[in-house]
Order: C-alpha cells, then sequence, then structure tokens
C-alpha cells in the first residue's frame, strides 16, 4: 500500500479548502463511520484509516505514544493543528480513550483530536436491542438478553481492568484468551477469573503473586 506523507496532506487541506476529513484507527471505525454518516444524509465528510498516510515512529514517541494506530492518529492530530492555523474546518481525528477512564496520566490532547464516549467503538453497539437483534437473525433461541448484558458487563470490566494492570506492570506479555475460562448455562455466563489470573501471569515476563497482580 501506497501512504500519503503528511506534508502532502498539509498541502492538499491548504490548496483544498473545501475538504473534510475524518481521520480513525482501522477498518471497523471507518466502515461503521460511514455508515453513520450515510444514514444520516452527511455526504460531504470522508473516513479514511491512518493506515493511508505515513506518520513516522519517531514523532509518535516524541509524544508519548505507542507506536500504533491509536497513537499514529493521536500523532497526525498533533501535527495537522501544528502546521494548520485553521485545521479544525478541514479534519477531524478520532481515537478509543480506551485507559484514559482509569489514568489521565495517558491523556493525550490536540485541537483536532476527539474520542468516542465509551472506551471503544464496539462499546455503542453493547446494549440490550442490539443483542436481541442479533439472536433473533442469527441463532435459533433468543436468551434473556437483559441477563446477558449483565453477565458481560461484569466479565468486560474485569477483562479491561486486568488488561490495564498488564499494559503497567508487563506491556509485552501476551494476552489469554479467555475461551478456556468461560462457561454457558441457562444463558449465564461464569468467567473463572482466578484460572484466567493463573494463565496470564505464566506469561509474564516475570513472576508475579496473584494477589498482587490483583491488587
Amino acid at each position: 500500500m501506497t501512504r500519503r506523507s503528511i506534508q502532502s496532506l498539509i498541502a492538499l487541506y491548504t490548496l483544498a479548502p473545501g475538504i473534510k476529513d475524518v481521520w480513525v484507527e482501522g477498518v471497523t471505525d471507518a466502515k461503521l463511520l460511514r455508515c453513520y454518516f450515510h444514514e444520516n444524509g452527511i455526504s460531504n465528510i470522508v473516513v479514511k484509516e491512518i493506515a493511508t498516510v505515513e506518520v513516522p515512529s519517531q514523532q509518535v514517541f516524541e509524544n508519548s505514544l505507542q507506536d500504533n494506530n491509536r497513537g499514529r492518529v493521536a500523532t497526525l492530530a498533533k501535527i495537522l493543528s501544528d502546521e494548520l492555523s485553521n485545521a479544525s474546518d478541514y479534519v477531524r481525528c478520532v481515537i478509543d480513550p480506551d485507559f484514559e477512564f482509569l489514568s489521565t496520566a495517558s491523556r493525550f490532547e490536540a485541537p483536532v483530536l476527539v474520542r468516542y464516549d465509551y472506551c471503544c467503538l464496539e462499546m455503542y453497539s453493547f446494549n440490550e436491542s442490539t443483542l436481541k437483534r442479533f439472536f433473533l437473525m442469527f441463532c435459533s433461541n433468543t436468551p434473556d438478553t437483559g441477563m446477558l448484558i449483565d453477565d458481560m458487563g461484569k466479565i468486560g470490566s474485569e477483562l479491561f481492568l486486568i488488561r490495564f494492570v498488564r499494559s503497567r506492570l508487563c506491556p509485552n506479555a501476551e494476552a489469554v484468551s479467555i475461551d478456556s475460562c468461560c462457561t454457558l448455562s441457562d444463558a449465564h455466563i461464569t468467567f473463572e477469573l482466578q484460572d484466567y489470573l493463573t494463565k496470564q501471569l505464566s506469561r509474564t515476563e516475570f513472576a508475579r503473586d496473584k494477589s498482587d497482580f490483583g491488587k
């Protein structure tokens, strides 16, 4: 894939003031936002993936960000805000808040940088109405979606906290699949937290007592 340089973007926004771009982290973000704009009759905004522009790793690190799609979108927002006096007329850069709900130390700001309301875009679909529609369309039985939402919310919160701790204590540790730690019975999901923690600790770079990891 041929990527555009940031300088070419700056030139484009300078010479073509009618452009309205939204830069996002990945394919899923792009598809969902395009669908949203289409369904709401918004045709003058183009959603673009960060993979189509070259964001140097060094500039990402200079902003104390991780060299991933989220870090590259945030860095692009910073560069465009610095280089274009009226960047907000042309562009928005959208990222997941991710761990910012738990630690403001990781929050990065730029005038054209905006965030979703939840920790990730997918959380907009985490509701009983959407889940019930999914079961009606693709499954032969429709369980009690209210109970499933409660179970999934509790499990998701625990996994989110574990992921946050792992990112701070052992960021290079491989994440463990939850498949072998979950069982489904009578529309209830049971998550074996202690079993999951034990398996996760076995993937860390150094031995840690389970009680320390869970603090």
